[in-house]
């Protein structure tokens, strides 16, 4: 659910959904994992094992040549800590065939690895330089906690950076998020005028209710916009009642209901969105999802309400490798009665092994990495057939082997120094890594 997703939700936008989805505050960068970010997901995929990850390649599908097509990549650099230190995105060149650089992202941290700044910038084609665009420094409370985040925007002008706006957090005695406001500078004023704010109340430490509102600088004074509230089975959350506030009854008027089904292993099988009429809930478009044996969603599918049936409308897949992490997702749409491509994410992660020496405890082993001049694969089980591909960070396949051996040596020594994408499959199995050859 990326940028396809977010293409979905403007063509159903009629439906009153969430204003928390779309104004919810920014903790991503605290509280998702350190080795995951990308731009696209609404959710993070399921990561098992310990690998960082490296890149993550966007891919549009070209009915005219039936093929994939490169479209955007973003890479990633970490500390010795494992702490995300730089992304990096670059936007294909159809014409010279490479990746163009296109903006960085760079992160500092603080002595005890909290996030302190983030510094973006992109790259000018005309100065072949990069150029300073916008920062983020982060402030937290004595829990440790985001206290709030201050946002510049670099001042070609002055060569200087100017206030955008603050973003501040309060949370109660259990570290829950009880209020996120935004504030936005007004340099007449020198200071921070305030713009929205969230408001959340929780019932047996989950939270029960949210509420958004809007500052009225005339008036000097909050106004409510929506709310939301929240019902629970158990530990999960069962449905959500959105709502509009009217000024002309000054009370809250509902407007969709969200409600959610489960597995018996608790996971979501099913959320169903409905519209109100004023007299009756009316259902409007439904997702489905399905799991493998590891409980990993590896598909979702996406249903638009007709009158009296569900019509299928986009369908989401996912796909994992041995280690359990999650290596693509595909979008496919539903027109005359045949799915058709859409867009597809790739994902690549660091080795997991980089000494010269085999260990015994992986699936699959690849070693010494860097290497040299040739690589050792040892497959924990037998394949039928085992099949090798090397490509570039292009895409270009350079070198390909098949084997029935379930432990092998390949020799790369006609390959350039550089960082190479490797594909090992089988039956049964797929991986995906990089390999850097150093000699």
């Amino acid at each position: 659910m990326r940028f396809s997703t977010l293409l979905l939700f403007s063509l159903i936008s009629f439906v009153s959904f969430s204003q928390e989805d779309i104004y919810s505050p920014d903790l991503a960068m605290e509280s998702l994992p350190d080795s995951i970010y990308y731009p696209y997901s609404f959710q993070q995929p399921v990561k098992s094992s310990s690998r960082l990850l490296d890149s993550v390649y966007y891919l549009l599908y070209s009915p005219d040549q039936t093929s994939w097509e490169n479209y955007q990549n973003i890479s990633y650099d970490y500390n010795e800590q494992g702490k995300l230190t730089t992304i990096n995105t670059s936007l294909w060149d159809s014409g010279l065939s490479i990746w163009a650089a296109y903006s960085k992202e760079e992160r500092v941290y603080e002595d005890n690895n909290r996030l302190s700044n983030i510094v973006s910038s992109k790259w000018s084609a005309i100065s072949a330089n990069w150029e300073l665009s916008s920062r983020r420094e982060y402030y937290y409370n004595a829990s440790s906690l985001l206290d709030h985040y201050l946002v510049f925007s670099w001042n070609v002008i002055t060569s200087g950076w100017d206030s955008l706006s603050m973003y501040s957090y309060l949370f109660d005695g259990n570290n829950n998020l009880i209020n996120y406001k935004r504030q936005y500078w007004l340099s007449d004023s020198s200071g921070f005028i305030n713009d929205y704010q969230f408001l959340y109340e929780y019932a047996d430490n989950k939270k029960s209710a949210m509420t958004r509102m809007k500052w009225d600088t005339s008036q000097h004074s909050w106004n409510n916009q929506n709310h939301s509230s929240y019902d629970y089975n158990a530990d999960l959350l069962s449905s959500e009642i959105q709502s509009k506030w009217d000024n002309n009854t000054t009370d809250w008027v509902p407007s969709s209901l969200i409600t959610y089904s489960y597995s018996d292993f608790d996971n979501p099988i099913e959320k169903k969105y409905q519209s109100w009429d004023g007299l009756q809930w009316n259902n409007v478009v439904k997702y489905e999802y399905s799991y493998n044996e590891q409980l990993q969603n590896t598909l979702i599918q996406y249903f638009i309400w007709d009158n009296s049936i569900w019509n299928v409308n986009t369908r989401y897949i996912y796909e994992y490798d041995l280690y359990e992490d999650l290596v693509s997702e595909e979008s496919h749409n539903w027109k005359d009665n045949s799915w058709h491509y859409y867009d597809r994410l790739e994902y690549y992660y660091s080795a997991e092994l980089s000494a010269g020496h085999p260990d015994p405890g992986k699936s699959i082993q690849v070693f010494p990495n860097p290497f040299r001049d040739a690589l050792t694969i040892i497959l924990a089980e037998k394949s039928t057939k085992v099949n090798i591909d090397i490509y570039s960070l292009a895409g270009i396949k350079l070198y390909s082997y098949s084997t029935y051996n379930s432990s092998f040596v390949i020799k790369l020594q006609n390959l350039p120094d550089g960082i190479y994408l490797l594909k090992i499959s089988g039956s049964g199995f797929n991986y995906t890594g990089k390999i850097i050859r150093r000699k």
